[in-house]
């Protein structure tokens, strides 16, 4: 389960990932995840720290899905690079890398 400050990076990094919505606010995170913008505050000291925090977020989830050695360690060289590959790819086109 999540915790409230990466539920809250996940928002952040959905509105700066995503066309056609709402500009990134603080008023806009907070009535987007039916909070009050004190919550926020608890959290991050201002808006830049949170986009900051979002941004090394998808960093590190990108990494521990590239660097997967479990799902690579029993296999040659060709399909390890495929896998990492393809993975790659379909983060690409999620706008998460």
């Amino acid at each position: 389960m999540q915790s409230k400050r990466e539920v809250i990076l996940c928002k952040v990094l959905d509105f700066l990932t995503k066309d056609n919505q709402e500009p990134l606010t603080l008023s806009n995170i907070a009535n987007a995840l039916d909070m009050g913008k004190s919550t926020l505050y608890e959290y991050f000291s201002n808006k830049d720290e949170m986009i900051k925090e979002a941004i090394l977020l998808m960093i590190d989830e990108s990494q521990k899905q590239l660097l997967n050695y479990e799902a690579i360690e029993s296999k040659i060289f060709k399909e390890a690079f495929v896998y990492h590959m393809k993975k790659s790819f379909e983060l690409s086109k999620q706008n998460r890398m």
